[in-house]
C-alpha cells in the first residue's frame, strides 16, 4: 500500500494559515502585536511629574502677586489702580494717580496730578484755586465762574478781563468778586482787599483807617506801627450822641481829646488823628498832619 507524500505538506500549510490569522491589519500594514504594558505605565509616571493641570492665565482676584501687578491684584496694565500704601513702579499703578517712593501717595493739591475732586491739575473745591476758565470740570463747583459746561469751565464775569457787572474794576469788587488791590477803583471799603476805600481808590492799610486790616489785630490797633489795642476805646458807639459830651464817635469809639487816654485814632495821648489837635515834638506819629510841626519822624514815629 502506498502512502501519499504530500499529507505532511498540507498539515503545515494550515498550521501557518492558522499562525497568519493571528495577526491584525493596521493602516495597511501588519501589528506589532498586542499593546505593551510597559507603555502605559510610562505614560503615566510622564503626567504625574508634569505636576497639576494649568489652571489659566493669573488673575486679579486670586490673591497672589503675580504677572504684571505692583500690588497683589492690582496695579500694572490690566488690574484696578492700588490705593494709598501700596507698592507701585509708578502713576498709572495708583488710584491717586501719585507714586512716590515706590508707595502709592495720598493725592492733593500740590503733586501735579488731577486727581481726588479736582477738575483740572491741582485746582477744584478741595483746593485753595478753583479751576479757571478754559480748565477742565466735571460739575460747576469746581469752577471758579460756577459753570461747567462741556467739561470745560466756562469764564465769568469776575475772569473775563474787562470790568462788568457791578465790578468796580477790571474782575474785582462788587457782590461776587474779589477785592481789588489798591490803586484800584471802589465805592466802599468791601471793594478793597484792604477793606479801605479812600477817594474811589482802594488804599492801603493805616493804623487810622477804621478798619481791622492790614496786619492789625483790633480795629486800627495791634500791628507794628499801631497802638496797642487795649485800652483803645473808651466805650462804643455808632454816631456822636451815644458818647458823652465833648466826645466824638471815631471808628466806633468815644473819643475825647481831654480824659487823658490815647483812644479812637488819636496818636499821642489826646492828640493827634482826625479830631484832637495836632501832637507836639517827641510825641507819637503816623502822618505829618498829626504834629504842630508838620513833620513826623518815619524813622521813629515821633513828632519833630
Amino acid at each position: 500500500m502506498r502512502i501519499s507524500t504530500t499529507l505532511p505538506v498540507v498539515v503545515l500549510g494550515l498550521a501557518l494559515a492558522v499562525g497568519c490569522g493571528a495577526t491584525h491589519e493596521v493602516d495597511g500594514g501588519m501589528d506589532a502585536g498586542p499593546p505593551d504594558a510597559g507603555a502605559g505605565v510610562d505614560a503615566g509616571r510622564r503626567l504625574r511629574d508634569a505636576g497639576p493641570p494649568d489652571v489659566g492665565a493669573p488673575r486679579c482676584d486670586d490673591g497672589v502677586l503675580n504677572g504684571e501687578e505692583a500690588g497683589i491684584d492690582c496695579g500694572g496694565p490690566v488690574c484696578p489702580a492700588c490705593p494709598v500704601g501700596v507698592p507701585c513702579r509708578g502713576p498709572i499703578d495708583c488710584v491717586s494717580g501719585v507714586c512716590v517712593g515706590g508707595q502709592c501717595a495720598e493725592a492733593s493739591c500740590e503733586d501735579g496730578v488731577r486727581n481726588g475732586d479736582e477738575g483740572d491739575v491741582d485746582c477744584g473745591p478741595s483746593c485753595p484755586a478753583l479751576c479757571l476758565a478754559g480748565q477742565t470740570c466735571d460739575e460747576g463747583i469746581q469752577c471758579l465762574s460756577r459753570r461747567c459746561v462741556a467739561g470745560i469751565c466756562e469764564g465769568g464775569h469776575c475772569e473775563d478781563g474787562r470790568r462788568s457787572n457791578d465790578e468796580t474794576d477790571v474782575d474785582c469788587g462788587g457782590a461776587l468778586c474779589s477785592g481789588c488791590a489798591v490803586g484800584q477803583r471802589c465805592e466802599r471799603g468791601r471793594d478793597c482787599l484792604s477793606l479801605s476805600c479812600v477817594a474811589g481808590l482802594c488804599a492801603a492799610p493805616t493804623c487810622h483807617d477804621c478798619v481791622q486790616n492790614g496786619a492789625e489785630t483790633g480795629v486800627d490797633c495791634g500791628a507794628p506801627g499801631c497802638r496797642p489795642c487795649a485800652g483803645s476805646a473808651v466805650g462804643g458807639c455808632i454816631v456822636d450822641a451815644d458818647c458823652a459830651s465833648g466826645a466824638r464817635c471815631v471808628c466806633s469809639g468815644c473819643v475825647s481829646c481831654a480824659d487823658r487816654i490815647l483812644n479812637a485814632d488819636e496818636t499821642g495821648v489826646d492828640c493827634g488823628g482826625s479830631v484832637c489837635a495836632a501832637c507836639p515834638a517827641g510825641e507819637t506819629c503816623l502822618l505829618d498832619r498829626d504834629c504842630l510841626s508838620g513833620r513826623c519822624d518815619g524813622a521813629t514815629g515821633r513828632c519833630g
